[in-house]
């Protein structure tokens, strides 16, 4: 969308002046923390093909020569007032100001460009139809600007070293340097297409924002941000404020987020490394001690200061959002291939999809957060650390390949207004589903493995469990129900808060042994075939296996390496160690001290066994 102000002369005064004179106008400070990037080389050198144009324009210490189209030059400071294609070379400090007819079509054509501003915007487009940044091929550019800008009183534009009212497209196969000491590196009050070009960002603030929307399709983009790396901002018009990545080679270390749209991002293709917040291994989860952990307590940038994650700070006064692809809408991911490694969520939206794309995901929350969905349907997931590998109100996998470690819990439904202690409701709600019917799903969790504040229902793919070592979490945990009909399920984990699915269609068995670390789990029928087997990479007590492999009515061993501990004889349904209705707590009787720590005193764990959270438990 077009904005147009009404540009007085005053302003046109200060911009024509701004990196050549003094003029009594207010001075505001930025500042990037690394320094510029700048060339000692010749003109000649940085230059790259001859290209054709309209006007040419010629940078050289604190003046400019300008030849050809509407272009007309006060020192340094140059302005284009009408369409056409402008070649922009040389080395020294001025100003680029494009203010043309609103229905003029500009390109700016950098071949060799060397350009600095100290107290404004490098290149400055105030009105134009659309201007077209090109790169000419085989050409060097690099633009920067200073720390502080001399701007009209009142005004807070331009705010980036490449600034744009209009609708901007940068293309061509040159490169770009733009060193953003003040705030933002390139930033387009309407819509912004990167479709080629090797492109390098370092700013103060936010790397590339597009307001209305920011598509890149090809190209090579690095950003190095003190804020956002790419932006999208338009918050007033549900269609706009979108973000869509179709190709290209992407490298962002942030502060802030990586990637972030107001209303919707899409994937499409691409390769990116991403770093946010200094990564995740620069992130603290400290144990409060209480039942659950819970989230408030145990994340902080400096590990001492509680975290309060839905309104992103914590009591030291840290409030910075580090995520990795982030939109407020939705996150749509058709392709791509990317190495993240974030302090906050890797992937957040409050409706999220995953429906192609290789992943290799290290970060100090959520790998994939959905405040509502969360959707896989294909992709090629890892996830080597996280806190919690998938979590949403509701997590619906119908095919992929996914693999995680989680200090927490691996899939968790959940979410909500968090009202609830540790964000978890005891009374449970439909709300919360977890629905696998396809994939291959392998989860090790130091928390509860696959987690529902309501429901989970299995009918297809193939989910592996290493649940916890302690007894204060569990392989399997929901409140309501854990229905099976199809899919192969085996689940491990320590026996105290083991719990059994509800009801299955088909064979589920439980049962408890003690068995070490890195020892294979195999089930075999009566002629020795093995029909389900898996290495636990962590020692557990109880085990549950379903599976359409299971025959009802056939018997089974089941072996720990080459010692037999268990045989059982399949039937439709739980069966095994896994009595009634969950028992836990006696009325909650001394569970903890007076609901205090638990973990600390533990009280009388068990007591009258009374009914807690439900669902079939393996009875020990």
């Amino acid at each position: 969308m077009k904005f147009k102000g009404l540009i007085i002369f005053v302003g046109i005064a200060v911009l024509l002046c701004g990196c050549s004179e003094d003029v009594q106008t207010s001075s505001v400070s930025g500042g990037a923390e690394s320094s510029d990037v700048s060339s000692s080389q010749t003109n000649e050198a940085l230059q790259g093909e001859t290209v054709n144009s309209d006007g040419r324009i010629t940078f050289k210490d604190s003046a400019a020569e300008c030849s050809g189209g509407k272009v007309s030059a006060n020192g340094g400071t140059v302005t284009v007032s009408g369409a056409g294609s402008y070649e922009l070379s040389g080395s020294g400090d001025g100003q680029v100001i494009i203010d043309a007819g609103k229905d003029d079509k500009v390109t700016l054509i950098l071949n060799g460009l060397d350009l600095t501003c100290t107290s404004s915007a490098p290149i400055y487009c105030i009105n134009a139809d659309t201007l077209t940044v090109v790169l000419a091929d085989g050409s060097q550019n690099i633009i920067t600007d200073g720390e502080s800008y001399t701007l009209t009183d009142g005004s807070d534009e331009p705010d980036a070293a490449l600034f744009s009212k209009d609708d901007t497209v940068i293309e061509g196969g040159g490169s770009l340097v733009v060193n953003a000491n003040y705030k933002d590196g390139i930033k387009c009050k309407d819509s912004l297409e990167i479709n080629d070009g090797n492109i390098s960002v370092n700013s103060a603030d936010d790397g590339v924002i597009g307001k209305d929307s920011l598509v890149v399709s090809g190209g090579s983009l690095t950003v190095k941000s003190g804020g956002d790396g790419l932006k999208s901002t338009e918050a007033d018009d549900e269609k706009l404020g979108y973000i869509t990545l179709d190709g290209g080679t992407f490298n962002i270390d942030a502060d802030g987020d990586a990637v972030n749209a107001q209303t919707e991002l899409t994937v499409n293709g691409g390769e990116f490394t991403i770093v946010t917040g200094g990564g995740s291994a620069g992130v603290v989860h400290t144990d409060s001690g209480d039942f659950g952990g819970g989230r408030f307590d145990r994340f902080s940038a400096d590990g001492n200061s509680p975290f309060d994650f839905d309104n992103m700070t914590d009591s030291s006064g840290s409030g910075t959002s580090s995520k990795g692809l982030k939109a407020g809408v939705a996150v749509t991911l058709n392709g791509g291939t990317f190495d993240v490694d974030t302090a906050d969520d890797a992937f957040h939206s409050a409706a999220l999809t995953v429906n192609g794309g290789t992943y290799t995901i290290n970060t100090g929350d959520d790998a994939f957060h959905a405040d509502e969905k969360l959707m896989i349907s294909d992709g090629d997931i890892d996830i080597p650390s996280c806190y919690e590998g998938l979590e949403g109100m509701s997590i619906d996998i119908s095919g992929g390949d996914i693999s995680l470690v989680a200090s927490d819990d691996g899939l968790n439904a959940a979410g909500g207004d968090n009202a609830q202690a540790w964000g978890y409701d005891p009374q449970g709600s439909d709300d919360y589903l977890i629905d696998i019917s396809g994939g291959n799903i392998t989860v090790n969790a130091s928390g509860d493995g696959v987690d529902s504040n309501g429901n989970v229902t299995m009918s297809g793919g193939t989910v592996t469990v290493y649940g916890p070592t302690n007894d204060g979490n569990g392989a399997l945990d929901y409140v309501l129900s854990f229905e099976i009909t199809g899919g192969t399920l085996i689940a491990s984990g320590a026996v105290g808060m083991a719990q059994a699915p509800s009801s299955s269609t088909q064979p589920c068995y439980s049962l408890n042994a003690d068995i070490a670390a890195n020892t294979e789990i195999s089930v075999k029928d009566g002629a020795g075939n093995v029909v389900l087997s898996t290495v636990m990479p962590k020692s557990c007590q109880s085990v549950i296996i379903s599976s359409p492999q299971l025959t009802a009515g056939t018997e089974y061993t089941v072996y720990a390496g080459e010692s037999v501990i268990d045989t059982f004889t399949a039937e439709n349904g739980v069966s095994g160690a896994a009595g009634g209705m969950g028992n836990f707590g006696g009325g909650m009787g001394n569970f903890g001290g007076g609901m205090g720590n638990f973990g600390g005193g533990m009280g009388n764990f068990g007591g009258g066994m009374g009914d807690f959270g439900g669902g079939n438990r393996p009875m020990w």
